[in-house]
């Protein structure tokens, strides 16, 4: 039998092509698990600044930079593609955009999506979150004007304005390092970490300090509640994550919320 070698080279390199760009498919979607008092958000679409109705059990692309304001008594629940799960408390600012993410699909059939590997960023200018993550192939990193918050496999609860970030670290760790030098500190679960501007330079005598202050205290200065009552909302916000997956239809990813789940 006449094997002609290379059209079987043109095969094999057009299918290594198609696996590549299956895997490497930028699908960055959040999809709302629940929306108290009606919060909205915003696109980017051209040169204009659009507003979007965040409906609950909806997904929505981050290809046009979507960002999150809530006002007085507005709570915003949403899951992230990259399997991240985050509760946006009142008076709160995030902005997200697209990330780099892979599956392990091939995005033939409709079913589960699974993520191979993510590098997922969004900031915060001010406000509140709580946040789970429980896939270790995802690298995330919440960004605010006084540091970077790393994390992996972790829960925790993020306070910030432009004076200072408090991070208090329910379960597993984050490494968070400040924006304006090399500092860097890993925070275990229990404990808390607020990073501070570096003191202002007030005399020529003095030698001005490049680095934000980092300071340990305790869960109970930041006024989230009794530790029963933390405990309550994770193991509720793990029941909202444990009920929610994001499946493919094509190339399109959406997120489905199960009413009830065993």
């Amino acid at each position: 039998m006449c094997v002609n070698v290379k059209h079987i080279f043109i095969y094999m390199k057009n299918f290594i092509l198609f696996l590549i760009l299956s895997l490497s498919l930028n699908a960055n979607e959040l999809f709302v698990y629940n929306n108290t008092n009606d919060a909205v958000g915003e696109n980017v679409v051209g040169d204009k600044v659009v507003e979007t109705t965040l409906e609950i059990g909806k997904t929505y692309s981050l290809k046009n930079n979507l960002s999150i304001t809530t006002s007085t008594n507005q709570t915003v629940i949403y899951a992230l593609s990259s399997k991240t799960f985050v509760e946006q408390r009142a008076e709160s600012s995030v902005y997200f955009n697209e990330f780099e993410q892979t599956f392990q699909n091939d995005f033939k059939n409709p079913e589960n999506v699974i993520v191979k590997e993510s590098l997922a960023n969004f900031s915060v200018s001010q406000g509140q979150l709580f946040v789970l993550q429980r896939d270790e192939n995802v690298n995330a990193t919440v960004m605010t004007t006084l540091a970077l918050v790393n994390f992996q496999n972790a829960k925790f609860f993020l306070k910030t304005d432009p004076k200072y970030t408090a991070v208090y670290v329910y379960d597993g760790n984050v490494t968070v390092l400040e924006t304006k030098g090399k500092k860097a500190k890993v925070i275990e679960a229990g404990n808390v970490l607020v990073v501070t501007p570096a003191p202002a330079f007030v005399s020529p005598k003095m030698t001005p300090r490049r680095y934000h202050t980092m300071t340990e205290t305790t869960v109970d200065e930041l006024n989230i509640g009794e530790e029963q009552d933390i405990e309550k909302l994770f193991t509720d916000l793990q029941y909202s994550l444990d009920n929610t997956i994001f499946v493919n239809y094509g190339t399109d990813i959406f997120g489905i919320k199960f009413s009830k789940r065993n």
